[in-house]
């Protein structure tokens, strides 16, 4: 009896797994893509935002593509997420692929751009030259938005902790706009 109840059990937790693992893996392909709402779609000057942004880079792989680090400080008690970066060369905007998940920015609290190509990662397919001058901005989900000047850096060892290291689609979209709705960046 014993023995048919582990036997029983261990059967039902396969198929639990198995139905997980569809579920995690094959997801709904039918449901329409997360629409992107932010709390302040009105313009919001860069100086009146709490967040910032520590060491934006912009690094330039070997295979021409680029990638976006930066660690972004949030001294607010409430938590904001990253949903997306722009980057301006020349005054023009080069599209930019990142992934479909927003990076949290934990209350009181850091987080890292560029850290990982699950969440807050963001590839340039044709990046600058090194030493070319650049602005990325940084748009948050509080309808705030930070602007960085950059120049562009070859990927050295110093940047190995900067994701991703080749140009590959990391999110469904390369776009050069900003997030739908999004507060204008001010400088």
């Amino acid at each position: 009896m014993k023995r048919a109840l582990l036997a029983a059990t261990a059967v039902v937790g396969i198929a639990l797994v198995a139905a997980a693992g569809v579920v995690l893996v094959e997801g709904d392909r039918t449901a329409l893509a997360p629409s992107i709402v932010v709390a302040s779609p009105v313009a919001a000057p860069v100086d009146d935002t709490p967040l910032r942004v520590l060491d934006p880079q912009l690094v330039v792989n070997s295979d021409g593509s680029g990638a976006v680090g930066a660690r972004v400080r949030n001294p607010r008690d409430v938590e904001v997420s990253l949903m997306g970066v722009t980057v301006s060369v020349d005054g023009r905007r080069v599209p930019v692929n990142g992934t479909q998940m927003w990076l949290p920015v934990p209350a009181d609290d850091d987080a890292w751009v560029g850290a990982a190509s699950d969440a807050g990662g963001f590839v340039l397919p044709e990046a600058p030259a090194a030493a070319t001058p650049a602005t990325l901005e940084f748009w948050f989900d509080d309808g705030s938005c930070v602007a960085e000047d950059v120049q562009a850096v070859a990927r050295g060892d110093e940047h190995r902790l900067v994701y991703p290291k080749r140009n590959r689609t990391i999110g469904p979209e390369t776009t050069s706009e900003s997030p739908e709705g999004a507060a204008t960046c001010v400088a």
